[in-house]
């Protein structure tokens, strides 16, 4: 009896650690390209509220066009958001990349506008010795 019982524990203890990596169901999208999405989303919704003022009609078009960009619907996305949200580990380890996706986007941005910038030829040209007259 006590073999059975600890085969039994053996058994559950190898199931239960069967290595942390999750598969992922077809109708779900990848952590990676979920968090693709997301960011994208996120900068559609900023667009939005910059552009309009406000979350609306223009909202709705720009999130279309991120369903239309990745190649999926918003129930693809629905159910992918249901699935990682009831998984919290998988959920951060797609905010962290959401997070890494954007900063790479700014950091992006800085560099060009940084790059476009002139360089500063309002430097006042003070003749020597004029400030200690």
């Amino acid at each position: 009896m006590r073999a059975v019982f600890y085969i039994g524990i053996l058994l559950m203890l190898l199931v239960s650690c069967r290595g942390g990596r999750q598969e992922i169901p077809s109708d779900v999208l990848p952590p990676q390209r979920m968090a693709e999405v997301m960011a994208d989303l996120l900068e559609a919704k900023e667009l939005a509220v910059q552009r309009a003022g406000r979350v609306d009609t223009l909202d709705l078009n720009l999130e279309a066009m991120v369903w239309q960009t990745h190649g999926i619907d918003s129930a693809m996305f629905a159910r992918s958001l249901r699935y990682y949200a009831a998984r919290p580990d998988l959920m951060e380890v797609t905010y962290v990349r959401v997070v890494d996706i954007l900063q790479a986007r700014v950091d992006s941005l800085d560099k060009i506008r940084r790059a476009e910038r002139p360089q500063d030829t309002l430097k006042p040209k003070i003749p020597p010795g004029f400030l200690s007259r």
